[in-house]
């Protein structure tokens, strides 16, 4: 079945069981995908596809792929919030498309982990090679 409509308002995608809202999966599959397009840009500007997380009327979190200039497989990874003016988006964390390379409070992180900012950690801390922690 490719799309279900039930009659508390429920779509399923994959499925004839819509439980919420939204539900994609399948019922004979193991894995389920959902994919947003958006167009490769090969010239003129810069390409982004953004899933919305809205609440009250706004949104307040989204998950955004961002292609890094035009006609470039460069494309980033990112976690962004919405600010406490509520006029523009934060970025809390990113995952570099070309290196794989993840900063929180940071667009560009140098290494494989870069933060910028306060951590917390709530047990141990390794530091140095495999052969220095216990």
């Amino acid at each position: 079945r490719d799309t279900f409509f039930n009659h508390g308002g429920n779509v399923g995608i994959g499925t004839d069981t819509a439980t919420d809202k939204l539900t994609v999966g399948s019922t004979t599959d193991t894995t389920s995908f959902m994919t947003l397009l958006g167009e490769y840009q090969s010239s003129g500007f810069t390409n982004s596809n953004i899933f919305n997380f809205r609440h009250g009327g706004t949104d307040r979190i989204r998950l955004t792929t961002v292609q890094q200039s035009a006609a470039s497989n460069d494309f980033d990874f990112k976690i962004q919030a919405i600010d406490g003016a509520v006029s523009a988006y934060e970025d809390w964390f990113t995952v570099k498309g070309k290196t794989g390379y993840v900063g929180i409070g940071t667009v560009t992180p140098g290494q494989e982990l870069e933060v910028v900012g306060d951590a917390f950690i709530t047990s141990k801390l390794y530091i140095g090679s495999e052969e220095d922690s216990p």
